[in-house]
């Protein structure tokens, strides 16, 4: 089921308090690599 606008504006400000406490993210290339793969046959996980 797709989340709803709400959850994923709830998912961004948790993610964004935890970069904040962390102080750690994932690089845009690798982002971006995983991105581009999505809805192909060579879908990776989510970059954590």
């Amino acid at each position: 089921m797709p989340l709803t606008e709400a959850q994923m504006v709830q998912q961004s400000k948790l993610a964004l308090e935890e970069y904040h406490r962390q102080g750690s993210g994932v690089a845009h290339n690798t982002v971006r690599k995983w991105a581009d793969n999505l809805g192909t046959d060579e879908e990776h996980p989510c970059p954590r």
